[in-house]
């Protein structure tokens, strides 16, 4: 398999797992494999490479909120303006589809809405969707990368697939056919899909929830924590997947 590849795919394994620590080997496999739709490593590859990030990955405790015109508010125009737009944004869009008790992003999210605010246009909805994606990335890869890496954490190289989707989806006017990358690492091309299905993904992102309720308490949290143990009971009352007789070794948390 080509390094490339092999490199893309350890960085979908790496977000799955990221946000899906209770999760078998084997259920990470399936997600990842799912979701690149195309030939993936092995399972024994993929078990090799969640007992690494088991025995590696450090956890980081819960993030404060920033609350509108709380002591983590910014205090320039240009911050304020962006930040609260984007604020009420985000509260209208879980209302929306039914999600309750939103508190507001988290100080990593508003850091980094501050930060890459010019790339979007405020003014439209579209772009504050896909700006409240892309705070989601920045946020939660450079959250995982200080997990995974301690004080040697690169704040570039943790952030990379994020910055790379952000150029093209800048770019994305100018862009050739042969020229368009589909996806990097668990980074993808939203801004091409029907507003409604955004509407329905970045909701789900918001909520901490990338393909599993349980994620709200470890990447993005911005619910109180009542909803968080709402939203454990519905995990835990869900059926559990199909037995893989010949795989059951990968079952093994």
């Amino acid at each position: 398999m080509p390094l490339s590849i092999l490199k893309e795919f350890a960085d979908v394994v790496d977000g799955f797992w990221r946000d899906n620590r209770e999760e078998s080997a084997l259920q990470i496999h399936k997600l990842a494999e799912k979701e690149l739709e195309s030939d993936v490593p092995s399972r024994r590859w993929v078990s090799d490479r969640v007992k690494e990030l088991k025995a590696t990955a450090r956890g980081l405790g819960p993030e404060p909120i920033a609350s509108p015109w709380g002591k983590q508010w910014p205090k320039d125009a240009a911050s304020v303006e962006a930040l609260f737009v984007l604020h009420h944004e985000a509260m209208s869009l879980c209302e929306s589809v039914g999600m309750r008790n939103f508190q507001g992003l988290t100080t990593r999210m508003a850091k980094w809405a501050c930060k890459i605010r010019n790339f979007f246009d405020l003014s439209v909805r579209f772009d504050r969707l896909i700006f409240l994606q892309f705070t989601v990335w920045f946020a939660g890869q450079e959250r995982w990368g200080e997990e995974r890496d301690g004080d040697d954490v690169d704040p570039y190289i943790s952030t990379l697939t994020a910055s790379l989707g952000l150029m093209a989806w800048y770019t994305r006017d100018s862009e050739t056919s042969q020229s368009k990358q589909k996806r990097w690492g668990h980074v993808f091309r939203i801004w091409e899909w029907e507003e409604d299905e955004v509407v329905n993904q970045v909701a789900q992102h918001l909520a901490g929830h990338i393909l599993s309720i349980a994620a709200s308490r470890r990447t993005t949290p911005i619910f109180d924590q009542q909803q968080v143990e709402t939203d454990l009971e519905e995990l835990i009352s869900r059926e559990q997947p199909e037995e893989d007789d010949e795989f059951d070794w990968l079952d093994t948390p």
